[in-house]
């Protein structure tokens, strides 16, 4: 199993598979995650969030999955549904092992 530096990632990759496993409270498989959360966690705009994202996608080490919900909404005197997608991020299953918890799920 690789550990992190065996992965060789820049520091702004390291810093957002860090970022990531520290908000990855739940069981394993599980995100709640967004590009917005990681951002504001790591103090760098959310283009900047995603271009290391996709990076990290491109490498298989982070999936996403897209999350729509909806919500009504006032709108003058009209209620209204909208529908919101958060692209949320989520640790590779070949990647568990990096997770202090996620670890002693592995098949």
């Amino acid at each position: 199993m690789k550990t992190l530096k065996d992965l060789k990632l820049t520091e702004n990759q390291n810093s957002f598979l860090l970022a990531l496993i520290a908000s990855l409270y739940a069981e394993p498989n599980f995100t709640d995650v967004s590009v917005k959360t990681l951002s504001e966690k790591m103090g760098i705009s959310v283009n900047k969030t995603k271009g290391i994202l996709g990076t990290l996608v491109t490498r298989g080490i982070v999936e996403t999955e897209t999350f729509e919900s909806s919500k009504t909404k006032m709108v003058g005197k009209k209620i209204t549904f909208v529908t919101e997608k958060t692209e949320l991020i989520i640790l590779a299953y070949d990647y568990w092992h990096l997770h202090p918890i996620w670890k002693n799920a592995i098949n």
